[in-house]
């Protein structure tokens, strides 16, 4: 997977305005590059049009790289393939997500934006549930998921472990979830 080769190929953030945000232009699946994307500026006065993904940040030392115009951006790699799997198969798709939106090595940025994250979250045009990669049957419970409300004894249907499984990710136990 490429990655930078020295500090002038990593992605610098610039200033936010007092009611901007960040936004991701997500381009599709480059089998070169692998996820390319831009990041711009977006006034939350204007209404932007985007989506949130909401997801589980992973393990910090798990990391992973993406294109942001010409630079790079370390992400977890819970986030890769996150974006891997949204990546759309033409255009580009925009959404915010607090881990590449924010810069988080801007305490003062950080806090700012954190102050907006119920607004941003409220404003989307749809919010993305990332629950991790398929994994542990996920795919059959989420095919099974229209099917439990007609179901009168769920705990008895043989389905049941695999619901049981994906409703132990850990995305289910953040503390965000609410705001989000």
């Amino acid at each position: 997977m490429p990655k930078p080769q020295d500090t002038k190929d990593v992605y610098q953030y610039t200033a936010l305005g007092r009611r901007e945000i960040r936004v991701v232009l997500l381009h599709p699946w480059d089998s070169i590059d692998g996820i390319r994307c831009e990041m711009t500026h977006v006034s939350l006065g204007d209404n932007p049009k985007y989506e949130a993904l909401s997801y589980t940040w992973g393990s910090a030392t798990n990391k992973a790289f993406i294109k942001v115009g010409s630079t790079w951006l370390s992400v977890t790699q819970n986030l890769f393939n996150a974006l891997h799997a949204l990546s759309p198969p033409s255009s580009h798709r925009i959404i915010w997500i607090d881990a590449m939106c924010i810069n988080q090595n801007d305490p003062t940025e950080r806090d700012h934006q954190v102050a907006f994250m119920k607004d941003i979250y409220t404003r989307a045009s749809r919010v993305i549930v990332w629950l991790g990669s398929a994994a542990d049957n996920s795919d059959a419970v989420m095919d099974y998921i229209g099917t439990i409300i007609p179901e009168p004894n769920l705990t008895e249907h043989k389905s049941w472990e695999s619901v049981s499984a994906l409703l132990s990710r850990p995305w289910f136990s953040r503390v965000w979830i609410q705001q989000e």
